[in-house]
């Protein structure tokens, strides 16, 4: 009986040492964040080799010219949420973390607003879209995403013709297979693909992703039997029919 009794006091002193351990350990810690600086800032811009908006020395110098640059300062005192603050406000930074380490160490990642269309108007515009609808520059940003040309103003820049965008970048199918997007003088949708001499007529922006089915359908069951340099034009402008015009 003794030996039992013996057994759970020694088990209530561990436990009672373990508790007192931790909490000097963590007031330790936070002592010690209180008086460790930030001796070193690693920046990481994750998706560089893909795109060029923003460099990791472009996000020094706009957390520098906010004062918002950690170097030298208190690991307690740094703010990381305020630091993700001031890049998310960047417009071509997508996403942005910043967290510090227990040695002084401050780490920031961000990632950049990715293009998916380009948009080349009839207007003289010319300018990359992102998933959002956000306007990116393209002078200087080359990039391998599919092209929008002919009567787009803004508005159906930003409605149709990035919905459809979103549609092809989605799939692995059309992202390999539409090169372009065409819009007519009477605003009716055109795609030019990759395989295949011939074009694909949407009619209006209505429907989009109900209409690729369709052609989705037509290219694995029609096209792979009788050739995909049969017709010259695939019209889906009407529902539930696909009309195609022999090559003459």
């Amino acid at each position: 009986m003794w030996n039992k009794k013996l057994k759970i006091i020694l088990q209530v002193l561990l436990l009672v040492a373990l508790i007192t351990y931790l909490v000097f350990a963590l007031f330790k810690t936070d002592d010690q964040s209180k008086i460790t600086v930030c001796s070193q800032i690693e920046i990481t811009v994750k998706d560089s080799a893909q795109l060029d908006y923003i460099t990791s020395s472009n996000v020094k110098m706009l957390l520098k010219s906010a004062k918002m640059y950690p170097q030298g300062e208190r690991i307690s005192r740094i703010d990381c949420k305020a630091i993700e603050a001031v890049l998310l406000r960047q417009p071509y930074i997508n996403t942005a973390n910043c967290y510090k380490t227990p040695n002084g160490k401050v780490i920031i990642e961000a990632t950049q607003k990715k293009p998916i269309v380009r948009i080349m108007s009839n207007n003289g515009e010319d300018y990359y879209l992102d998933h959002n609808g956000f306007v990116l520059s393209s002078k200087g940003h080359p990039a391998d995403i599919v092209i929008a040309t002919g009567n787009i103003d803004r508005k159906l820049a930003k409605k149709e013709i990035l919905e459809l965008a979103n549609i092809i970048q989605e799939d692995n199918f059309w992202d390999c297979q539409i090169e372009q997007i065409n819009v007519t003088a009477s605003r009716e949708i055109q795609l030019i693909p990759r395989v295949g001499d011939h074009i694909v007529l949407l009619g209006k922006g209505e429907n989009l992703e109900e209409k690729l089915t369709r052609l989705k359908q037509f290219y694995k069951k029609i096209l792979g039997k009788v050739g995909w340099d049969r017709y010259s034009m695939i019209n889906l402008e009407f529902d539930n029919q696909i009309i195609c015009t022999n090559k003459e």
